[in-house]
């Protein structure tokens, strides 16, 4: 795994904790001869990553923390090298600050069993992070609070990190929707060349705001729309997203063939209703998270409810 900023010492306590992702040796004994030597380390494509994604979570509520300790069963079962947060990480108005009491109460508690296990989260910023849009400045806190602590995965606004067979792009997308700036296109500039390196076979983007989403809020207003289908559609293989809280996987729509659309805004906040009608692989107004294993050219999805239950399972192959 590599984000622009990692340390060494917390990729052993991740392998060490027995929930992330480790190599592993075994012994062969043959009657006659001696096992083949293993090939040269340049031709092992890489393995993984495992993660589970899972947005509009902080609230500090018994759902919370509900949903958190289904992800926990999750990883101690299958395994996590990692956690996707895809905005609205505190209700209503964000954090004030690096010291915050909220980072105890809506992550440091609700995650405590999965943060004792060394599994980190890479987080993106949400409208409510940002006050509901009303202080563009809220988002440097979560920036700062992660440079003291490095199971929050957060150098930027926006930002890209590589683990395994996946290349991650994790976008800012409440300034691209609200016009502010030249959001849309340094965040562009930033996605045409995630895009074009190639840097893994799997491209996979992550944003609060949903491109196609059949909840409430609905598809991604005009400025969304049109940066997801000049910058991801035809390039990223998933785009996900949360803002509806509810879990849906959409089917690629006409002016984006080749990319999955997952809402998976279940983390904790009361549902929102299902009223669109774009076509869908699988939804349901329900809490819960989204789980995913990367092994070489498979990509497999698993919709987990709030309960630990797997509700949809999906396999995407290059």
């Amino acid at each position: 795994m590599r984000p622009h900023a990692c340390s060494r010492g917390l990729a052993i306590a991740l392998v060490a904790t027995g929930l992330v992702r480790g190599d592993s040796t075994g012994l062969r004994a043959h009657a006659q001869e001696p096992a083949p030597p293993p090939p040269p380390a340049e031709s092992q494509a890489p393995s993984g990553p495992r993660f589970f994604a899972v947005g509009d979570t902080g609230t500090g509520e018994p759902d919370q923390f509900k949903v958190a300790s289904a992800i926990f069963q999750k990883c101690a079962a299958s395994g996590c090298d990692f956690g996707l947060l895809l905005g609205d990480n505190f209700y209503p108005d964000g954090v004030a600050s690096a010291d915050d009491p909220q980072w105890k109460t809506k992550f440091e508690q609700p995650y405590a069993e999965i943060l004792a296990a060394g599994i980190p989260f890479y987080a993106v910023l949400g409208n409510h992070d940002y006050a509901d849009n009303k202080d563009w400045s809220r988002g440097a806190h979560q920036i700062a609070y992660g440079q003291a602590n490095p199971a929050w995965r957060m150098p930027a606004e926006h930002y890209s990190f590589e683990s395994g067979n996946a290349s991650f792009l994790a976008l800012d997308t409440s300034p691209i929707e609200a016009g502010v700036g030249d959001a849309e296109g340094v965040q562009g500039k930033r996605a045409r060349e995630w895009a074009s390196s190639r840097a893994r076979p799997w491209l996979i983007a992550f944003g609060h705001h949903p491109y196609l989403s059949n909840g409430t809020n609905g598809n991604a207003g005009r400025r969304v729309s049109r940066f997801v289908e000049e910058r991801l559609c035809g390039k990223a293989d998933l785009y996900f997203a949360g803002h509806d809280h509810n879990l849906q996987l959409l089917k690629p729509s006409r002016a984006c063939a080749t990319t999955l659309h997952v809402v998976s805004g279940g983390g904790g906040y009361a549902t929102y209703s299902l009223p669109g009608g774009n076509p869908a692989l699988f939804q349901t107004q329900a809490r819960g998270f989204v789980y995913v294993a990367v092994d070489g050219a498979r990509l497999a999805l698993e919709v987990m409810s709030a309960d630990g239950a797997v509700l949809y399972s999906h396999t995407l192959a290059k």
